[in-house]
C-alpha cells in the first residue's frame, strides 16, 4: 500500500477514534467504499459519454447492479484494506508528524476526498449538459 494511503487511513482513523466513534474501523471502511464508489461511477460515466455503447450494456436504471457493487465493493475494501493491527501501525507512523506537515495531510486528503465527489457531479452536470444539447440538435 502507498505511503498517501496509509496516511488517508491514519487521518481518517485518528479522527474516528478523537471522535468518541463507537465503530471508527467501520466508519473508516464506509468513508473509503463511498469514495471509491464515486471515483468508480466517474469512470464509468465517462466512460458512456465517450462510449455511448458502454451505457447500452450497462443499464443505469437496473437499482440491482448498484446494490451489488456496493455490496461486493463493502466486501473488498472491508478484506483488504481493513487490518486493525496495520492501522495501529499508522497511527504510530504518523504520530510525530509537525503542524505543517498535519496541514498539508489534511489539504491533500481533503482535496483527494472532496476532490473525487467534486469531479464527480462535474462529470455528471457536463455529461447532462452534452446529452441535453444532442438531444435539442436531433
Amino acid at each position: 500500500m502507498n505511503k498517501f494511503y496509509k496516511y488517508l487511513i491514519y487521518r481518517l482513523y485518528s479522527y474516528a477514534l478523537k471522535t468518541n466513534n463507537s465503530t471508527p474501523e467501520e466508519s473508516v471502511v464506509i468513508t473509503l467504499l463511498f469514495t471509491h464508489y464515486i471515483q468508480f461511477m466517474t469512470i464509468l460515466f465517462l466512460t458512456t459519454f465517450l462510449f455511448p455503447e458502454v451505457g447500452n450494456i450497462i443499464n443505469f436504471k437496473n437499482k440491482l447492479f448498484f446494490i451489488l457493487f456496493l455490496g461486493t465493493a463493502y466486501f473488498l475494501v472491508r478484506r483488504l484494506i481493513f487490518n486493525k493491527e496495520k492501522w495501529e501501525t499508522y497511527l504510530q507512523l504518523f504520530k510525530g508528524e509537525s503542524k505543517s506537515e498535519s496541514n498539508k495531510g489534511f489539504w491533500l486528503c481533503f482535496l483527494y476526498i472532496g476532490g473525487s465527489f467534486l469531479l464527480f457531479f462535474v462529470v455528471v452536470y457536463i455529461g447532462f449538459m452534452l446529452k441535453l444539447g444532442r438531444n435539442n440538435i436531433q
